[in-house]
């Protein structure tokens, strides 16, 4: 496979660096959410020591399991979709921990449906697919992973969060965005204990 390189202007690299930097410093939606949540996920990378763990909150549970309205005539009422909020614990490098701060920060809010293609598009700037929409600025915070891209060996660092989070969507939520299993949603963060989580090994080095 033939590689393309895509040359940054120095400007635009040293933003990347300061938005990376800033989400290290001062990481959003950090802690355990106090008002609870329903699943929880850790990822971690074996070689570099990076750690995550996801606490995520469904508000619309009592619509989240049942058949959307307008579903008969092949709409979907986003009146009705849950609605994800992130949080995060974790250590490792800044960007590991700045790409979960972006990644929270992101998927505040967004139906299920909406936060794959937030993942996909992150997905597409932190490997290099995908380029930043403006020529000498960013749209938002996560287009500041593409500067990571030039770095293959960083890319899994940045990597960490997305597939994390992407456990939760695949195994909690089924392709038109409804819970696969209310019974299985923890209802507090009293629930939310270390022997209940599905430790999971992401890995990212391929």
């Amino acid at each position: 496979m033939t590689s393309v390189t895509v040359e940054t202007p120095p400007a635009l690299s040293e933003l990347y660096q300061e938005v990376i930097l800033e989400h290290s410093r001062r990481p959003r939606f950090k802690g355990k959410p106090s008002v609870g949540c329903q699943f929880c996920q850790e990822g971690k990378n074996p070689l570099c020591g990076d750690q995550v763990t996801l606490f995520c909150r469904v508000d619309g549970l009592e619509g989240a399991g049942l058949p959307y309205a307008g579903a008969a005539s092949g709409g979907v009422s986003e009146a009705l979709e849950p609605r994800l909020f992130l949080a995060f614990e974790g250590h490792g490098c800044s960007i590991s921990q700045a790409s979960t701060s972006m990644l929270c920060e992101a998927i505040q809010g967004v139906t299920p449906l909406q936060a794959r293609d937030v993942l996909g598009r992150a997905e597409d700037i932190y490997s290099g697919r995908a380029k930043p929409i403006h020529a000498d600025d960013i749209d938002d915070d996560v287009e500041a992973l593409f500067g990571v891209s030039k770095f293959p060996v960083r890319v899994k660092c940045a990597a960490l969060p997305w597939k994390t989070f992407e456990i939760i969507l695949n195994e909690k939520f089924d392709e038109n965005g409804r819970l696969r299993d209310l019974q299985k949603a923890c209802v507090s963060l009293s629930e939310c204990v270390r022997e209940k989580r599905t430790l999971r090994v992401v890995s990212t080095e391929d």
